[in-house]
């Protein structure tokens, strides 16, 4: 993947393989996730090969509507900005996010937003947002709700807002993650 058209191809196969090969800006391009669709899911490997993706100062979504299958190295910076649950990395992760990053902010009108993602019932480890995240619900530094017992060796740095807030604000706990964090 090096160009911003070649990262919408990945949509047209989604349990294909992908290695970012530079960092890429969408800049003034218009974006939707990878998966957006409903009823579809991206269940390939996605390799960001340590490189980043810039988000448009506009958007409405994360990179990845659902995750079922690998993303890792992958850094997006950007602010989000929706009336809907969201995520940075992906919206819904059933699959594995590894060695991702986020920085920027999360903000929804909506009920739910998370630093790397809104609902994790696969696996997030070694991951860290550096963010600005809020919701009118439940907001949290790294995943809303953790369905699964996946989520480990994690940090957060930043500001959560929202009636309820942490490093995970429903479900089953977290291995080795720790949070600084602002709550509001």
């Amino acid at each position: 993947i090096e160009t911003v058209e070649d990262f919408r191809k990945i949509d047209d196969d989604l349990s294909g393989n992908y290695v970012l090969a530079q960092n890429i800006d969408f800049g003034g391009n218009s974006y939707r996730p990878i998966a957006y669709k409903s009823g579809t899911s991206f269940t390939g490997k996605f390799s960001g090969n340590g490189h980043t993706v810039t988000m448009t100062d506009d958007s409405t979504c994360g990179l990845f509507g659902t995750n079922r299958g690998t993303i890792i190295n992958l850094a997006v910076k950007g602010n989000i900005e929706s009336d809907r649950d969201i995520g940075s990395i992906c919206e819904d992760n059933h699959g594995t996010i590894y060695g991702c990053s986020f920085e920027g902010k999360v903000h929804t009108t909506g009920a739910h937003a998370g630093g790397i993602c809104y609902d994790n019932q696969g696996t997030i480890s070694n991951c860290f947002a550096l963010a600005d995240v809020k919701a009118s619900d439940y907001a949290s530094g790294i995943s809303v709700t953790n369905l699964s017992d996946s989520l480990e060796s994690c940090y957060f740095v930043g500001n959560v807002d929202s009636d309820i807030t942490g490093m995970i604000s429903v479900g089953n706990s977290s291995k080795n993650c720790y949070y600084n964090k602002e709550l509001s």
